[in-house]
């Protein structure tokens, strides 16, 4: 036999080396890829037994501070344009009418989302798409008060290729949220805490931890708030005062957070009452303050600046709050001062309130040493220009708002005409007792003239505090409460 020559034992040792070279290479990409499941496995599902320790687990949570912060890696992100492509249309037979339902119900689902933008960790300001993922996510609501219920729920879940519909995620998924007082958590949707508080509410500038077994995607859907063109079959809660000045009411004590927090409680439970009328919030704000000595421009007021009211009405713009502002006239021209505020006016929540009490040019005394007046005619005037201010095209009726609580505030009512895109409100203005408050809320803010009656309640003068209960039992209960 033939001894192999030379060249073929190189040739053959160049075949061994070749494949010796090719399976050193896949047990270091085998290494390279059982690193790589690691690291990226899912969080570790809660066990049932598991879950009375949840207050420890996330006790060492920190609230985000930085609205432009990336999210936690748990947090992920959904791309809706990459996550709500249309599946493939499917070949149905003529007599398969669930497989017809549900290619509806899918196709319905995914134009819906479409168009929606990814949620990133502050949610609630626009509608967007949420992604659950397996284990625990947080983020912190940035919009108004809402049951959570109507958010989280099955007919909210994305259909699609990645997203099928179980009928498990939402019955999977529990919400947490820890009041920071009384280090207390409550939770949503968990049965293996019953020894908790409830928790029914999305509540503005709070945060959550939302536990879920499964991933799947979630469109938030923010409520579209509809500005009402009438508010003669509505009922409001208006807190009053000047903005971050806290000697001139409820409005400038409280932080925005708190404000936005403080009025839905306020509406929630006047809707108990008012299951005749829906409730709705506002900011009545002071943008001219009457002062006791005069000013450089004579007219014994100081105006709000720009930048603060604008603070202000984006706020209830992004809260769904109605807008009242508030003119207290002192020596001033009352159309001059509606200038200057007019821009604001334009808008449809925005509506006009003044103040009598202050304005006391005719007797040639400074406000707050004596109580002043207005006339039937400047009422008509005042009118006049805010039926200007609408749009022709435009079908929204602006309010007019008079602060009244004697007979001497407002002269000459006779002549008050009435306008047919303004709503003139009486608001019974005086504090004290239960019995003298009603007394003169029936002779003020029920007079002809008054289409929508409204009361003010003084939280450290009146003695004590009306009720919701108790003006709802009002043979004639205002539309309009007002907290100073």
């Amino acid at each position: 036999m033939e001894r192999p020559t030379s060249s073929f034992i190189v040739f053959l040792s160049v075949v061994f080396l070749t494949i010796a070279i090719s399976n050193l290479q896949d047990f270091s990409f085998k290494i390279e890829t059982d690193k790589e499941q690691h690291v990226h496995q899912k969080p570790k599902k809660i066990a049932n037994n598991e879950t009375k320790d949840l207050p420890k687990k996330t006790e060492q949570i920190k609230p985000v501070q930085n609205i432009s912060a990336q999210p936690q890696e748990n947090t992920k992100l959904v791309d809706a344009q990459n996550q709500t492509n249309p599946e493939p249309k499917k070949v149905l037979q003529k007599n398969d009418t669930d497989l017809i339902k549900n290619d509806k119900k899918e196709k319905i689902k995914q134009n819906d989302s479409t168009n929606l933008i990814k949620c990133d960790n502050f949610i609630g300001q626009d509608s967007c798409i949420l992604h659950v993922t397996k284990g625990e996510n947080i983020f912190v609501w940035n919009g108004t008060t809402i049951l959570i219920s109507d958010l989280f729920k099955q007919d909210n879940i994305v259909i699609n290729e990645i997203n099928a519909l179980t009928d498990k995620e939402i019955q999977q998924t529990s919400i947490w949220n820890k009041n920071k007082n009384l280090n207390l958590w409550s939770v949503w949707n968990s049965f293996q805490s019953k020894n908790l508080p409830a928790l029914n509410y999305f509540e503005h500038n709070n945060e959550y931890v939302v536990l879920s077994d499964n991933d799947y995607q979630l469109k938030i859907m923010t409520p579209d708030f509809k500005i009402p063109k009438s508010l003669k079959n509505k009922r409001i809660i208006a807190y009053y005062g000047y903005p971050e000045e806290p000697r001139l009411g409820i409005l400038g004590e409280l932080q925005q957070n708190e404000l936005i927090r403080r009025i839905k409680n306020d509406i929630d439970n006047l809707q108990v009452y008012s299951p005749d009328k829906d409730v709705l919030g506002a900011l009545h704000i002071i943008v001219a303050v009457a002062q006791d000595k005069n000013t450089d421009d004579g007219t014994y007021l100081e105006r709000i600046p720009t930048e603060l009211l604008d603070k202000y009405i984006d706020f209830a713009e992004k809260n769904n709050l109605l807008v009242f502002l508030d003119i207290q006239i002192g020596w001033a021209d009352i159309i001059d001062e509606i200038k200057i505020i007019e821009k604001y006016l334009k808008k449809n929540y925005v509506h006009l309130a003044l103040d009598p009490e202050y304005a006391t040019k005719s007797q040639k005394i400074a406000p707050g040493k004596v109580i002043g007046s207005v006339s039937g005619a400047e009422i008509n005037a005042v009118q006049d220009y805010l039926n200007l201010i609408i749009s022709p095209n435009d079908d929204y009726k602006k309010m007019l708002m008079v602060h009244r609580f004697n007979e001497s505030m407002l002269t000459n009512e006779t002549d008050i005409i009435d306008y047919q895109n303004i709503e003139l409100s009486i608001d019974m203005d005086g504090f004290g007792n239960k019995g003298a408050k009603k007394t003169n809320y029936e002779i003020f803010s029920l007079k002809s003239y008054s289409e929508i009656p409204a009361i003010k309640l003084f939280y450290n003068w009146d003695t004590p505090l009306f009720t919701n209960e108790e003006l709802m039992e009002f043979t004639n209960s205002p539309n309009i409460i007002i907290y100073q």
